[in-house]
């Protein structure tokens, strides 16, 4: 009984994660006034730590903005067009450029001095040690 009732914890959780990808989501994008893309990101819970991680290849740690407040871990960016000014004629074009931002929920107690966020090999990894339920307040996050 106790593993359908977390089964259905974990559905309600995606099922206000994908509600908050339409319309929060979409409402950012409209309001800014231009497209904001979403990286592929990867959330995933450990028995001791809460991590995320982002497949962002071109940037550079310096241009990553990583705030945690009490109920949401946000990342956001800008992904830099390098491609050499001129005439150009696409096969394919995949790779988006431009803002970003990936508002993800924290469905854990998380200690906000913990959090630790690394740029390697184009992934961005954010990880946060569970707190058993200390107070929370908003941050920014440097990246190592």
């Amino acid at each position: 009984m106790k593993d359908n009732k977390v089964n259905i914890a974990r559905s309600l959780f995606s099922a206000r994660e994908w509600m908050e990808y339409l319309i929060l989501d979409f409402t950012k994008a409209t309001i800014a006034g231009g497209m904001v893309w979403r990286p592929n990101t990867d959330v995933y819970e450990t028995e001791s730590e809460f991590v995320v991680r982002m497949d962002i290849a071109g940037m550079t740690r310096e241009e990553f903005v990583i705030v945690l407040d009490e109920h949401y871990l946000t990342i956001r960016g800008v992904r830099k067009d390098n491609i050499p000014p001129g005439k150009k004629h696409f096969h394919k074009m995949e790779v988006s450029v431009g803002p970003f931002e990936r508002n993800i929920p924290i469905p854990i107690d998380c200690d906000p001095t913990t959090v630790c966020a690394a740029y390697r090999d184009g992934i961005l990894e954010v990880r946060i040690k569970k707190s058993g339920g200390k107070e929370k307040e908003a941050f920014q996050i440097r990246v190592e």
